[in-house]
């Protein structure tokens, strides 16, 4: 293969508006990350994993061994800069490939979608988790050149690429699939809908997931591992899936409104965003009316099964892994309700006045996301400066303390805990967190933090002997701030509280 021919001939492709395109994801990318690349502001699995980081065992029992191969790429450097850049570069290329998946022909539009995507609150989410974060865009990427085969009716390839992206993420399916009844509806508004074609486009999603599955069980029996007891993964089964699916259905609904409406899944209430989106909303459904009433009348039936299902293809996830609901990790879906909202009232709303409100509407919309993705950034660095704070305070104590040996463990009884002002102002899920996890393992954290922050290395108690320190009277007697040697372990009791799972 020539690849200077190849790489002439790809370029050629691209138009002015393409061009323009990608410089509007870098632009605003790095305005959007800038703050986060320039500052501490790592969710507490970003501080957990550390600047050199292998994906192994844990992530092919999350089911996604691709990530092992991915770091394995990147020789496990985590280095924020350049894995925002590719980042915006997996981004880029989903923009184009939209674009040309829904024959969006007019710049206005694209440039509306290409804020949205670029701005979308749960890749600033994903993006606290530092060391996967260009791997869950390479994810979104290769499930949107899914639904682009799909759409293109060739179907080896999307089946691979669904494949692919699940291997990395599962949440990202959900592209996939609301991209297919996006299809259909704008297939449908146009008197053609085809509800064989989307039988065979979602049949093919099926092979997709099935195919997964299979080779990901193959990979379990080979190397005997399991799924991981992780939101439902280690009960995975058809069985147990059908069983759920009355209550499964429900919570997608449940997650469809507490999105657009609540702050459930992402605050919404400061930057009212609530009154936003229903309003939005709202423009959308009369966008519909007239082309509604142009339709047959096996094209209306259509057309309203379709938005009653979307929903459900939305918040898939919460029918695959039936014992958790919607996060904003995981609602990548709600980015393509954007795009249809968009498509629709640019191409059906006549009212131009109206228009124009609903344009600028989606316009404050995208600046709200920006704002909140920095008030989430900015909450994650208030924690991290408080708890190095406490942590740099506890290590002096505990250097002081008579008896010290630094040959000796180290039990700390609970987590620093610290909400930020910013709280309020941000997306809403991540910036809730501390800087570790409030149980064994993110006490765990501590010798992490330590290490990474202060260079010092220290070694935690295991869970069993935590239990066994926490039931004796010399630690009962201790008051908040003491610090105590106790079996020769150094205990810092800096609550009340104790943490048993």
């Amino acid at each position: 293969m020539d690849i200077e021919k190849t790489c002439s001939k790809f370029i050629k492709k691209l138009k002015k508006d393409d061009y323009i395109l990608i410089g509007l994801v870098f632009l605003f990318g790095f305005l959007n990350y800038f703050y986060f690349m320039t500052n501490n502001a790592l969710s507490a699995d970003g501080m957990f994993n550390g600047p050199i980081y292998f994906a192994g065992g844990w992530e092919v029992d999350l089911g996604r061994p691709l990530l092992v191969l991915i770091d394995k790429l990147k020789f496990g450097i985590v280095n924020v800069p350049i894995i925002i850049f590719f980042s915006l570069l997996y981004m880029s290329a989903t923009v184009l490939i939209i674009k040309r998946i829904f024959k969006i022909k007019k710049l206005f539009p694209m440039i509306l979608i290409t804020l949205i995507l670029v701005l979308f609150p749960v890749f600033a989410e994903s993006a606290t988790c530092i060391y996967c974060f260009d791997s869950y865009m390479f994810s979104m990427l290769l499930a949107t050149l899914a639904l682009y085969f799909i759409d293109k009716k060739k179907f080896m390839p999307a089946v691979i690429f669904i494949v692919a992206s699940l291997a990395i993420y599962q949440a990202y399916i959900s592209v996939t699939i609301v991209g297919i009844v996006m299809l259909f509806i704008l297939d449908v508004l146009n008197n053609k809908g085809d509800f064989k074609r989307l039988f065979i486009n979602l049949f093919f999603v099926f092979i997709g997931l099935l195919s997964y599955f299979l080779i990901l069980k193959g990979t379990f029996l080979v190397f005997h591992r399991s799924f991981a007891d992780y939101k439902g993964a280690s009960s995975f089964g058809f069985i147990s899936l059908i069983q759920a699916l009355p209550s499964s259905i429900l919570n997608c609904y449940q997650d469809f409104f507490n999105y657009f409406v609540t702050n459930k899944v992402i605050y919404n209430t400061y930057y009212y965003r609530h009154i936003i989106n229903i309003i939005i909303i709202l423009i959308f459904l009369f966008s519909l009316i007239k082309p509604f009433l142009n339709l047959n009348l096996k094209n209306k039936i259509y057309l309203i099964l379709s938005f009653a299902v979307l929903p459900i293809c939305v918040n898939i996830m919460d029918i695959i892994a039936s014992s958790t609901t919607i996060t904003l990790m995981t609602g990548v879906g709600y980015l393509f309700i954007y795009i249809l909202i968009i498509i629709i009232i640019y191409n059906y709303l006549s009212i131009s006045l109206l228009k124009s409100f609903s344009f600028v509407l989606l316009f404050v919309l995208s600046y709200t996301f920006l704002l909140s993705n920095n008030s989430t950034f900015m909450a994650r660095n208030e924690v991290y400066n408080n708890f190095y704070y406490e942590c740099n305070q506890l290590i002096n104590k505990i250097k002081n303390i008579d008896g010290y040996d630094e040959s000796y463990q180290i039990m700390i009884n609970d987590v620093f805990r610290y909400n930020s002002d910013f709280v309020p102002l941000s997306n809403g899920f991540l910036a809730l967190q501390y800087e570790t996890f409030e149980n064994h393992v993110g006490l765990g954290g501590y010798s992490n933090f330590y290490k990474r922050y202060f260079g010092e290395n220290i070694t935690m108690v295991d869970k069993n002997k935590y239990l066994e320190i926490v039931e004796k009277d010399a630690y009962k007697d201790m008051e908040i701030g003491d610090i105590k040697i106790i079996d020769n372990v150094i205990v810092a009791k800096i609550s009340d509280n104790i943490i048993y799972e």
